[in-house]
């Protein structure tokens, strides 16, 4: 969380991480269809010990968003993860949202990259 006494975005703490040299990794919903707790753009800053900023919509998602988060922060490269909210048998998220949710997964502090 940020020490300041406004309310943040992701993104805004992604630059304040990123001018400080901080390891982090940002979750993007670039694909949501059907029923789910949140859209695209939605945003979530993960750290390195696996504490978050924000939501992409808890649960399931969240949890497997964190893990993938934290590999990626490892290998120090963008992944994309599609999660099936649809789920009545249990084989992935176990969610019965009714929709699809794709992510992109960067992670920052490992290279200089190019922030567009």
């Amino acid at each position: 969380m940020t020490k300041s006494n406004s309310i943040s975005s992701p993104l805004e703490i992604a630059a304040r991480l990123l001018a400080t040299g901080e390891k982090f990794t940002l979750v993007t919903i670039i694909k949501a269809k059907g029923s789910t707790p949140r859209k695209a753009g939605s945003r979530m800053i993960v750290y390195p010990n696996g504490e978050i900023f924000s939501s992409i919509g808890g649960g399931a998602v969240e949890r497997l968003a964190i893990e993938s988060a934290r590999k990626s922060m490892k290998s120090g490269e963008i992944e994309y993860l599609k999660l099936n909210l649809n789920d009545m048998a249990h084989e992935s998220t176990g969610m019965i949202c009714g929709g699809n949710v794709e992510l992109m997964i960067e992670p920052f502090g490992h290279k200089p990259r190019l922030f567009i």
